[in-house]
């Protein structure tokens, strides 16, 4: 990581922020690509298993009917790293690490603009690390929250909120519209030496499995733009088996 941007200079250190969102950045563009080349996107319909036959996925078992695979088609598994070990015989994963602690508070009117056109706020001092703010949204972000995590909720959400006021200079008697707490207790893999050890290639010994996310192999830690690297890999991949 340190090779891909600092040592490269500045130009590859500054952060790429999504207009309006990563869903109309990266989700809603993919699935309208996929629908364009005839494909079909599912949401809600769960795996339970793959039902291998020959070294090859042959089959997917949904609990609404399995789904049979021909012989150029591949898989690619995309999963957490533990959801994705149950699923996929024999596949050494890191374990699960740490969790985030998201914060959302709809303002009554924009705050002041960030000094000097930045695009995220550090914050020292505090629970909240980085506070992002889009248009009336002001969103705050926790990385290894600790006992945060456990938190509840409704007390959590005004010490959060009495922070953003503060950082974002606001009036003492400022106060949000709405908020809402949302915790991703799987939000990264095991980042420890032992975890990284157990980060595995994009191919498996399963001749048309592969697997996708940032707990692959990639050389990035868990961060979109390793979960980018690896769907890039894996679909190169894919391309090469189906062709």
């Amino acid at each position: 990581m340190l090779a891909e941007t600092f040592l490269k200079g500045g130009a590859y250190c500054r952060p790429l922020m999504a207009r309006d969102g990563l869903a109309d950045a990266l989700v809603d563009p993919t699935v309208a690509k996929i629908e364009a080349l005839g494909g079909i996107v599912e949401t809600g319909a769960r795996v339970r298993s793959l039902e291998i036959s020959g070294n090859r996925v042959a089959a997917l078992d949904r609990a609404d009917g399995g789904i049979v695979l021909g012989p150029r088609d591949p898989v690619i598994v995309a999963l957490p790293p533990t959801r994705a070990r149950d699923l996929v015989p024999g596949l050494t994963t890191p374990d699960d690490g740490e969790a985030i602690v998201n914060a959302h508070f709809r303002l009554s009117a924009p705050p002041p603009p960030f000094p000097a056109g930045a695009v995220a706020l550090g914050v020292l001092g505090g629970a909240a690390q980085w506070i992002f703010v889009r248009d009336r949204i002001a969103s705050i972000t926790i990385s290894a929250p600790g006992p945060l995590a456990q938190a509840d909720d409704a007390a959590l959400l005004p010490r959060l909120w009495g922070e953003t006021r503060q950082a974002l200079a606001l009036p003492d008697d400022a106060h949000y519209l709405a908020g809402r707490i949302i915790k991703e207790r799987r939000a990264v893999f095991d980042q420890s030496p032992a975890g990284v050890s157990r980060r595995p290639e994009a191919r498996t010994p399963i001749a048309n499995l592969l697997l996708a996310g940032d707990w692959i192999d990639t050389g990035l830690p868990a961060t979109i733009e390793s979960a980018l690297r690896a769907g890039n890999r894996a679909g190169a991949l894919a391309r090469m088996l189906s062709a």
